[in-house]
C-alpha cells in the first residue's frame, strides 16, 4: 500500500470514528444496505467491477450518476470494496494500478461515499473472476 493510500485510509477511519457513536459500526463491519460494488484495478486503465471489464473513467460516472441519485442516508450505507487485481503483471503495470487506485479513490471521496474498504484479496468472489 502506497504512503497516500494508507493515509486516506487513516483518514477514513479517524472520520468513522468521529461520528455518533450510536450511529457508528464497528470498524471492520460494512453497512452494504444501500448497495455495494466490488472493484479490482487492472494494470492498464481498466477495472473489474462486479466482474465487468470497463475502463476506469466509465466506472467513475457509473458511480457518479448512481450517487446523485441517493440521499445523504443511502450514502452513507453504499460500500465500495476496492483492491488492486492480482492479475497485475509486471513493475510498470503495478504502477498505474495503483495510480487509478488513488485516482478512484480520489473520486469517491469527491461523491462523498462513506464506506470504502481497501483489500488486498476478493470480497467473496473466486479467484477466475479477476482474470
Amino acid at each position: 500500500m502506497s504512503p497516500r493510500t494508507a493515509a486516506l485510509w487513516c483518514l477514513a477511519s479517524l472520520a468513522a470514528c468521529a461520528a455518533a457513536p450510536e450511529d457508528r459500526l464497528p470498524i471492520d463491519e460494512f453497512d452494504d444496505s444501500a448497495g455495494r460494488v466490488e472493484v479490482a484495478v487492472l494494470g492498464d486503465g481498466f477495472v473489474l467491477a462486479d466482474g465487468r471489464r470497463i475502463p476506469l473513467e466509465a466506472l467513475v460516472l457509473e458511480l457518479r450518476h448512481t450517487t446523485r441519485r441517493m440521499t445523504d442516508a443511502q450514502l452513507q450505507r453504499f460500500v465500495v470494496y476496492l483492491r488492486v487485481a492480482e492479475a497485475v503483471g509486471d513493475a510498470t503495470a503495478a504502477e498505474v494500478a495503483q495510480q487509478n487506485l488513488n485516482r478512484l479513490l480520489d473520486e469517491l471521496d469527491v461523491m462523498e461515499i462513506a464506506q470504502v474498504k481497501l483489500s488486498s484479496a476478493p470480497q467473496g468472489r473466486s479467484a477466475a473472476d479477476s482474470q
